[in-house]
C-alpha cells in the first residue's frame, strides 16, 4: 500500500532517500565533530599544559590536512566510482581516533589522534557532496543540498549542546567526553552502510570500469568556465569569512557572562539549520543567483550589528544574521557546483571547491586578526561586509542552470 500526499509537504516528497541518508549521517558526524572539536584545545591547555601557541599550530596543521585530503578523495571517487567506500573509511578513521585521544596523555599522541581524525573528514566532505549531487534530480537539486545543510548544522547545534551537558555531568571528565564521541559517527556509518549506495555508471552514463589517469585529466578540463567563474566567486566571498571565534570574542566583550558563551555557537547553528532547506528548496523555484547575491548581502548586514552593537542583544542578532547567511551560501554554492560540473568529474569539482575556500578563509582569519589586533575590531568586520560585497559583482557572469521538470 502507497501513502498519496495531497498536501505541500514539509519536505519535498522526492527527495531520494540516499540524500535523506546522507543527510542523517551528516548530522550524526557533525554531533561527534562539535564535541572533539569544543574540547580539544581545552584538554590540550587546562590538562596537559600546552601553550595557547601549540594549540594554535597543531588546530592550523590538521585543518590543511583535512582541505588537501578533500581533494584527493574526491578525485580518487571520481576514478573508482566508489563514493560510499571512500566516505565509510572516513567515518572509521574519525571512530579510531576518539580512543587515542581519550587515553593520550602527550601533546604528541592528541596530535596523532587529530591528525586522524581530520583525515577522517578529509575522506568524507568531497564523496559525500558528490553523491549527493549524483542522486539529486536535476530540478530538487538545491532542496537536495540545502536538507544535508540543514541536518549538518543542526548536528552541530546538538553536539554544542550535549558538549555542555557532558562537561557538566561529568565535572569536566574529558576523556568520557571523548569516548562519548565515538558513538554519533558509529551511528553514521551505519546508517551510511544501510542505506546509501553508490549510483549505477550505466544510470550516471560514465563507463563503468575505472577511469585512467589520462582520462581523469581529461574530464577535468572539460569542466566549464562557469564552473571556474563559481570557484572564483566562492573564494572571493570566503576572503569575507572568518572562524567563529572572532564572534565568541565579540560577544564576550560586550559583558556576557563565561558560562553563556556557548550561546553563540547554538545560535549560530541554530539559525544556519533554520534557513538552509527553505533556501535551497526555494533556489529551485527561481534563480539562485539572485539568493546568492542576498547570502552576500547579509554578510553586511550581520558585520554592521557585530561592529556597531553596544550590548549582548544586539551583538547576538548580528551571530543570528551571520547563521542565516551561512544557511545561504553554503547551500546554494555547493548546489551551483553541482549544477556546472558532470559526474565524471564531480568528486574533483567538490575537492578544488573546498581547497580553494579553505585557502581563502586562512586568508580571511589572518586579515581579520591583524586588522582586530592593530587597528579596532570594528575595522575588521566592516572590512568583511565590504569583500562580501564586492563578490556580489561575479554574479552577473554566472550562467543561469538550466533545469530538466
Amino acid at each position: 500500500m502507497t501513502l498519496e500526499i495531497t498536501k505541500a509537504p514539509v519536505f519535498h516528497p522526492h527527495i531520494p532517500r540516499a540524500v535523506w541518508a546522507l543527510g542523517l549521517s551528516s548530522m550524526l558526524s557533525k554531533i561527534a565533530s562539535v564535541i572533539n572539536y569544543s574540547i580539544v584545545p581545552l584538554y590540550i591547555s587546562n590538562v596537559l599544559g600546552a601553550s595557547t601557541m601549540t594549540v594554535g599550530v597543531l588546530e592550523g596543521f590538521v585543518e590543511a590536512l583535512s582541505l588537501f585530503l578533500r581533494m584527493f578523495s574526491g578525485s580518487l571517487s571520481d576514478i573508482i566510482h566508489k563514493r560510499r567506500n571512500i566516505i565509510a573509511v572516513g567515518y572509521a578513521l574519525s571512530i579510531i581516533s576518539r580512543p587515542f585521544i581519550a587515553l593520550s596523555t602527550t601533546v604528541e599522541g592528541v596530535f596523532f589522534a587529530r591528525c586522524l581524525d581530520r583525515v577522517g573528514n578529509g575522506f568524507e566532505a568531497s564523496p559525500r557532496e558528490a553523491l549527493i549531487g549524483d542522486y539529486a534530480p536535476k530540478n530538487i537539486k538545491g532542496a537536495c543540498y540545502g536538507l544535508r545543510e540543514t541536518l549538518g548544522r543542526f548536528g552541530s547545534t546538538i553536539g554544542s549542546i550535549i558538549t555542555i551537558g557532558l562537561l557538566w555531568f561529568t565535572a569536566n571528565n574529558y576523556s568520557f567526553v571523548f569516548f562519548f564521541g565515538m558513538l554519533p559517527t558509529s551511528l553514521a556509518l551505519l546508517v551510511l552502510i544501510l542505506f546509501v549506495k553508490d549510483k549505477p555508471p550505466q544510470e550516471l552514463k560514465v563507463k563503468a570500469e575505472r577511469l585512467t589517469f589520462t582520462e581523469w585529466k581529461a574530464s577535468i578540463r572539460k569542466l566549464p568556465m562557469s564552473f571556474w567563474l563559481i570557484i572564483f566567486m566562492s573564494g572571493n566571498f570566503m576572503l569575507a569569512s572568518f572562524n567563529s571565534s572572532y564572534l565568541v570574542l565579540r560577544t564576550e566583550s560586550t559583558g556576557l557572562p563565561s558560562y553563556m558563551i556557548p550561546i553563540v555557537m547554538v545560535t549560530q547553528n541554530l539559525a544556519t539549520s533554520l534557513c538552509a532547506y527553505p533556501i535551497g528548496f526555494l533556489s529551485d523555484k527561481m534563480d539562485r543567483r539572485i539568493l546568492v547575491g542576498i547570502g552576500f548581502l547579509f554578510v553586511g548586514a550581520a558585520n554592521f550589528f557585530l561592529a556597531t552593537a553596544w550590548g549582548p542583544a544586539g551583538v547576538l542578532f548580528g551571530v543570528f544574521l551571520w547563521g542565516l547567511q551561512v544557511g545561504m551560501t553554503q547551500s546554494l554554492l555547493v548546489t551551483l557546483i553541482a549544477d556546472t560540473c558532470h559526474h565524471e568529474a564531480r568528486g574533483t569539482a567538490f575537492g578544488i571547491y573546498y581547497i580553494v575556500n579553505g585557502v581563502c578563509i586562512l586568508s580571511s582569519n589572518v586579515l581579520v586578526g591583524f586588522l582586530w589586533d592593530y587597528i579596532s575590531p570594528e575595522v575588521a568586520f566592516m572590512a568583511s561586509g565590504f569583500i562580501a560585497t564586492v563578490a556580489c559583482l561575479w554574479l552577473p557572469f554566472i550562467h543561469k542552470p538550466q533545469r530538466k521538470h
